[in-house]
């Protein structure tokens, strides 16, 4: 799940009873961590892009935001990207 504040989602997660399995912090900006989450019965990943990881995502965004403009009103919308 990508988070635009991880502090605050880690917190979040860890008062709902879920629990940090790995984390990583990478020189990149990029944050993510691995939680275990007893409710669910599996983990969920958080994903913090920051720094040049950030300006890579804000690329990826663009083309979608270009191509929403131009797709029709017949076409569905995709959960995909």
């Amino acid at each position: 799940m990508l988070v635009d504040d991880f502090d605050a989602a880690m917190a979040t997660a860890s008062a709902g009873g879920a629990t940090a399995r790995w984390s990583a912090d990478v020189p990149n900006g990029m944050r993510v961590s691995y939680l275990s989450v007893p409710l669910l019965g599996h983990y969920v990943e958080f994903v913090y892009y920051g720094g040049d990881s950030g300006q890579f995502l804000e690329g990826l965004r663009e083309p979608r935001a270009r191509a929403s403009i131009h797709r029709s009103s017949s076409e569905p919308e995709s959960e995909c990207w």
